[in-house]
């Protein structure tokens, strides 16, 4: 498995891992040994509208934490449920507005109905849970 150094912004500090696909594709996280060098993805504006301290959702955040969150869940053995009709929306939702040029748009600023809203906090903070329980925090 060909591994990189990958950093997350989450919970005031930076954790590094080494992360990489298996030969099946799946995403693996390694917790233990990592140089603390490599790409940064910052989840903390993402956690700050969890907490209802930011008023709108930075889709990239949040992307990125949904992310995150499936890849150590996997990693870790840890339960993730994030799929469904509304759930798999939201994530569609988020990945446009992070790669508008996938979907043949020049920019896409998501509208949530309130359903949608809930949806994706409830994953965004089980993804939380994942991520502290799989970082020992």
């Amino acid at each position: 498995m060909d591994m990189v150094t990958a950093g997350l912004r989450f919970d005031g500090r930076t954790r590094w891992v080494l992360w990489g696909s298996d030969e099946h594709g799946r995403d693996h996280v390694v917790f233990a040994g990592a140089e603390q060098t490599g790409e940064i993805t910052d989840v903390e504006p993402a956690q700050a509208w969890l907490r209802r301290e930011r008023m709108t959702l930075d889709p990239y955040a949040a992307l990125g934490l949904w992310n995150w969150a499936g890849d150590v869940a996997y990693s870790t053995g840890q339960p993730w449920h994030d799929r469904g009709r509304i759930r798999d929306r939201c994530y569609d939702k988020l990945f446009a507005a992070n790669v508008p040029w996938f979907f043949d748009l020049e920019r896409h600023r998501p509208v949530w109905s309130p359903v949608q809203v809930n949806a994706v906090r409830a994953v965004l903070g089980q993804a939380v849970h994942v991520l502290r329980t799989g970082f020992g925090a």
